[in-house]
């Protein structure tokens, strides 16, 4: 199950690993966290050995012959289970929430290599690390459970970064009247939306290319959900940016924020409470996830790791 822990600032916050785009490399004692620029990548990525424990979990994920049509290619995919009822108490029992499935890229490592050999480019001028995916959604997941309450047939969700969409199914089966999952990569959503049709929910979820870099209002809505969406500082900053953006607004939606990378998070918060009395400031809550089984980025097998992350949950205003 996920467990929560006490509030925490930017600093205090330990992560469990490196990162988790290297799963199954633990952190050397005294050693620096790596930075998402391609020089510490290239080093680290050295570093993956036979060492790192391999999970062989046949009912977790699919291998199959399964392709999507991308821009006249066809690109195997895989589908993985995820099992919300481990990690979430409140969907233990639950046959709609308790298992959500998505569709990941086969062999990301083949993308996130190209990238890497095209210093940090891809043709379409978007990182590959959205086609599988990530703790934070299952964290995310978990607290929109929490919050059914906000999320009802006539309420929006707006996930930013929404990846292969765990959120946005778990937001739909809650009962949401739209769903606004958004990424500016193209091929995520295009493994979001095959995941949505699968699940039959393509009446309430919305996939829309969006680049939270323009000058683009976000769109209006009552909850907004940014997952695991802090990996570069520039990132980091400019989400940063549009949760102030949200936090502004009257009446103010909910805001669920996840960080389980932790790059460049680190200076989120203190943006985040520029101006707020100390009283109101904000705070991280740390979140653990035992177990859980995740697509190995630049290791080709599945990983199962202990995930230590982070939770901001800023509580609707009416």
């Amino acid at each position: 199950m996920m467990q929560l822990m006490s509030g925490h600032s930017d600093s205090s916050f330990e992560p469990q690993f490196d990162g988790q785009l290297f799963y199954g490399l633990e952190q050397e004692p005294g050693g620096t966290e790596i930075k998402t620029n391609l020089a510490e990548i290239h080093e680290i990525s050295k570093r993956l050995n036979d060492g790192v424990d391999v999970v062989d979990n046949a009912d977790t994920i699919s291998l199959s012959s399964v392709t999507i049509n991308f821009e006249g290619e066809d690109l195997p995919i895989k589908q993985r289970v995820v099992h919300l009822g481990k990690f979430i108490n409140d969907v233990a029992d639950d046959p709609v929430l308790e298992t959500i499935s998505v569709y990941e890229l086969a062999r990301p490592q083949e993308m996130v290599e190209s990238w890497m050999a095209n210093d940090g480019e891809t043709a379409n001028d978007s990182d590959p690390f959205g086609v599988v995916m990530w703790p934070g959604s299952i964290i995310a997941a978990g607290e929109l459970v929490k919050n059914r309450e906000f999320i009802s047939d006539d309420k929006t969700v707006l996930i930013l970064g929404a990846g292969t969409g765990v959120e946005a199914q778990v937001a739909a089966k809650l009962g949401a009247k739209k769903v606004i999952a958004t990424d500016n990569n193209v091929l995520t959503l295009t493994l979001l939306d095959h995941s949505v049709k699968a699940a039959g929910l393509v009446d309430a979820v919305q996939s829309a290319v969006f680049d939270i870099f323009s000058d683009k209002e976000l769109p209006d809505a009552d909850v907004v959900v940014a997952a695991d969406v802090l990996y570069n500082p520039e990132l980091a900053q400019q989400v940063g940016k549009r949760c102030q953006e949200v936090l502004c607004r009257s009446p103010r939606p909910m805001l669920i924020v996840t960080d389980s990378q932790r790059f460049h998070g680190t200076d989120f918060l203190e943006s985040l409470n520029q101006g707020r009395e100390a009283e109101n400031l904000l705070e991280w809550e740390e979140v653990s996830l035992d177990r859980l089984t995740v697509a190995g980025i630049l290791i080709e097998d599945d990983q199962e790791v202990n995930i230590k992350a982070r939770l901001l949950s800023v509580k609707q205003s009416l």
